[in-house]
């Protein structure tokens, strides 16, 4: 963080100002992976599957990473897929931990989330595998606990 604390836009920062600060400028993938598991498939299998999904944040003044982490299982494999959405900030701020979690929810999420489904598709094809559907997002089913 940079001495000049008056460098920092904090002053009425609300998710409209952080918005409006914000480029997206690139999708990181820190992990894709597919496993089968050994078991007998006789072909009538269960395709639902257990879904975790977990949210990650990292910044600094001029840098903002939104991070998601999922982990689907079902009967016949395990996937799991890391990616991370990486925003610049026009003018650098210290955004609270509410209002990182209020952008993740709202933005980060929804641009991340194609990724990840593409992910796990990816690999349950490549596995030879039914591809495990993953139900629509809509904004605010997705919800982040800022830290206490």
């Amino acid at each position: 963080m940079p001495d000049d604390q008056e460098s920092l836009v904090n002053d009425g920062l609300n998710i409209h100002a952080l918005l409006a600060n914000v480029e997206l400028v690139e999708m990181r993938v820190y992990l894709v992976a597919g496993e089968r598991k050994d078991v007998p498939v006789d072909g009538a299998t269960d395709q639902s599957a257990d879904v975790d999904l977990k949210f990650m944040e990292r910044h600094n003044p001029d840098i903002l990473e939104n991070r998601f982490r999922l982990k689907v299982e079902n009967e016949e494999a395990r996937y799991e897929a890391e990616i991370a959405a990486i925003y610049s900030l026009e003018k650098p701020m210290d955004p609270s931990s509410e209002l990182i979690a209020e952008f993740a929810e709202r933005v980060g999420f929804m641009a991340v989330f194609p990724y990840l489904r593409e992910s796990i598709s990816t690999s349950a094809s490549r596995l030879g595998l039914p591809v495990p559907v993953l139900g629509i997002m809509r904004p605010g089913d997705f919800r982040i606990s800022p830290p206490e």
